[in-house]
């Protein structure tokens, strides 16, 4: 008769302590919109309707790159929580709830649960290269995603620098001119002092 293998325990985090995972890792919390678009139009500071629809464009990419880029961050913490749960319980021997309590907690960047994990001589790295294999494939469609989302923004703000650059052409051209009628007029006062003088 063949062994029995031995049933892993399967951790699933109740919801309450998915909640204040996602509130407490730091990069993660979810973004106010609407607060980081109007953010980075300051920053863009667009000044004709062309330049606003651009920067528009602009900083909606941007909120989503940042947005991506922080579900990225938060996976790989959550992923992480059921590695560290099995090896607390399976190299460390703590109990099931203690290491629960322990995995949540160095998520959630506890200084005092990474400390008490290594002193168990559990090496975090291990979770962490455990859950990015685990979810190798999802993680690189992220990172796809994210480099599409970066490509897509530097276009963007390329088109907007020549925009502005463009815009400001024929402002130079004028204030050119004006500096050259300036002198010209300064030289004809000059020569019309010269004759005064003269007579």
């Amino acid at each position: 008769m063949a062994p029995r293998k031995k049933q892993q325990n399967k951790l699933v985090p109740t919801e309450a302590k998915q909640a204040t995972l996602q509130r407490q890792i730091p990069g993660i919390a979810a973004a106010d919109y609407k607060h980081d678009i109007i953010a980075y139009m300051e920053e863009l500071g667009p000044r004709t309707a062309l330049e606003n629809a651009l920067a528009a464009d602009i900083a909606a990419v941007s909120v989503e790159y940042d947005q991506l880029r922080a579900r990225k961050h938060m996976l790989m913490w959550q992923k992480a929580i059921q590695p560290m749960f099995d090896l607390l319980t399976r190299k460390a021997s703590v109990d099931a709830q203690q290491s629960e309590t322990l995995a949540v907690a160095w998520a959630q960047g506890s200084p005092e649960a990474s400390a008490k994990i290594v002193s168990l001589g559990v090496d975090p790295e291990v979770a962490h290269n455990e859950a990015f294999v685990a979810n190798i494939y999802l993680l690189e469609m992220l990172d796809k995603q994210i480099e599409r989302l970066e490509r897509r923004r530097r276009n963007l703000l390329a088109d907007y620098r020549q925009l502005q650059k463009d815009a400001r052409r024929p402002r130079i051209h004028e204030e050119t001119q004006i500096e050259d009628a300036v002198v010209m007029d300064a030289q004809t006062v000059g020569e019309r002092v010269d004759d005064e003088i003269s007579t």
